[in-house]
Parts: C-alpha cells; structure tokens; sequence
C-alpha cells in the first residue's frame, strides 16, 4: 500500500522545480517571437533569472524566494503585452509560492501580500517605460 503522507512530501520537496519549467517555457516562447525586440530580451532576461533563484534557493541564498515572487507577479500583472506565457507564470507562482513560503498555510497567507508586492513593481517598471 501506498503511503500518501511520504508521496505527499516527495511530491512537495520538489514543487520548486515548477519555477524552472515555467522559465523553460517562457524562454522558448521568447525565442519563438524574437522578432519584437524589447519583449524577448525581458522576458529572455526574467527567464534566467527566476532559474539561477531556484537554483540559488535550495542552497539557502537569502532573497531568492522574493525575487522569483516579484517576476511572477510581474510577469502576471504585466499590461506591457506579454502573450501566451499563462501557464509558464503560474508554474513560476506556485513554485516561488512554495519557496518562499514554506508550508501550505502560509502559502495561502503569503499569496495577497506577493500580489501588491508584485503590482507595485509593475507600476514602476510601467512607470519608468513610459519615461522612456
């Protein structure tokens, strides 16, 4: 017989690597519309860095998880046209849900207050291209 309680945490120790899938599949769609220019090379940009976090954070690096969280809500409350990427931003959410928070109560805790961190900065970034 199966036990759910160990598959259950064979299956929540390596939910992270639902952050590098995720950037996976945004680098490939970035490399697919290389063609307009600014889209790819943030998305390309993002893409490596949500990986080289993941990577970081089971190495105990501070910060990471916050890091993979903003370009997840950046990538999810972006109005700068980023198109098709639906699937790839809630693998990276869940993952960098899960790296940050630890547990699933905190989880569900955490997700609100990622999602005002994370408009903030898309009000920034939206802010400073229109400077531009």
């Amino acid at each position: 017989m199966v036990n759910t309680i160990k598959l259950s945490g064979k299956i929540y120790a390596n939910i992270w690597i639902c952050t590098i899938i995720g950037s996976i599949i945004i680098l490939i769609q970035s490399l697919i519309n290389i063609g307009n220019i600014l889209e790819a090379g943030i998305s390309i940009s993002l893409s490596i860095l949500v990986i080289i976090c993941s990577i970081l954070s089971r190495k105990g690096v501070y910060a990471t998880g916050i890091i993979i969280m903003a370009v997840s809500y950046f990538l999810l409350l972006s109005p700068i046209g980023f198109s098709g990427y639906g699937i790839a931003t809630l693998l990276i959410l869940i993952g960098g849900l899960f790296i940050v928070s630890g547990g699933l109560l905190f989880f569900a805790g955490n997700f609100f207050i990622y999602v005002a961190i994370g408009a903030v900065i898309t009000d920034l970034v939206i802010f400073a291209v229109q400077i531009i």
